[in-house]
């Protein structure tokens, strides 16, 4: 029995590239939210809760880089996302995300770029993590020159939300058509 890679297989979840994506639109989606914000509008969180993960998440990445952190949210949104450009950031980006010479705020205000980047769900990090399987899927069955195997896993997804590994190999199997003998 041969088994052949057919596309790329990683869980992307310790991707460097898809960490910079992350924190990046958990950052853009805190700013997006505190438009408008005329000040403490609860106690204990002043700010959405998206702003705080990316700050912990940037946080954590300019340490592992040795690199200088932002000293809270004031740092992260007078400084970091007003005064430094996101290439400055100590992020990895895929060649295409365009992110030179780019800042998060101009004016005091979400720039385009950041508006771009800001995601309107509740759970950024599942949304960010969802779009690029959802990318990956429709890229690897355009490369197979199938389609609609894209059309049938959406299908099987929603018929199947819940799964544990197991089933979703074998679910896999089932609705790609492709016997573990030929992959």
């Amino acid at each position: 029995m041969s088994l052949t890679q057919i596309g790329p297989v990683y869980s992307g979840r310790a991707s460097a590239v898809r960490a910079g994506e992350v924190v990046l639109s958990l950052v853009a989606s805190g700013l997006v939210g505190m438009q408008g914000w005329t000040g403490v509008r609860r106690l204990q969180h002043p700010y959405g809760r998206s702003l705080q993960l990316g700050l912990d998440r940037l946080a954590a990445l300019c340490v592992r880089a040795g690199s200088n952190a932002p000293v809270g949210v004031q740092d992260l949104v007078g400084v970091w996302c007003a005064e430094r450009s996101v290439d400055s950031w100590p992020l990895e980006f895929d060649a295409d995300a365009q992110v030179d010479g780019e800042r998060l705020l101009i004016g005091g205000e979400p720039s385009e770029f950041c508006l771009e980047w800001a995601v309107s769900a509740q759970d950024v990090v599942s949304e960010v993590h969802e779009g690029t399987l959802v990318k990956e899927i429709k890229k690897m069955a355009a490369q197979l020159g199938r389609p609609e195997l894209y059309a049938r896993w959406r299908l099987f997804v929603t018929e199947h939300a819940v799964l544990g590994p197991d089933e979703f190999v074998a679910g896999h199997v089932r609705w790609s058509g492709v016997s573990t003998a030929t992959r």
